[in-house]
């Protein structure tokens, strides 16, 4: 079965994207959310979300030293988590805007 998300799915999912869980065997840390998911036949459903890549260290100038997640085949898109008075230096955007 295809399942499509709607624009309500989406919106939850990004509103409730701060859940991150840590393997506590390797201190690895990755995103969990949950996610309203709604199918083609107008029902939905609630599912836990949680991505198959951990967050890395970051060495891109502007944000070294953060945790940065490689969210999958897509064009340069990716969720850093930065800390709160985060100081990554001066840089130039990695790709025009």
């Amino acid at each position: 079965m295809h399942l499509s998300v709607s624009a309500f799915a989406v919106l939850s999912l990004s509103c409730l994207i701060t859940a991150q869980t840590c393997d506590t065997s390797n201190n690895t840390l990755y995103l969990t959310a949950p996610a309203l998911v709604t199918t083609p036949q107008n029902t939905s459903t609630i599912q836990c979300w949680r991505l198959r890549n951990p967050f890395l260290i970051s060495t891109t100038a502007g944000i070294a030293g953060s945790r940065a997640l490689n969210l999958g085949n897509v064009t340069d898109l990716s969720y850093v988590v930065q800390p709160p008075r985060f100081e990554g230096g001066l840089h130039n955007a990695p790709v025009p805007q």
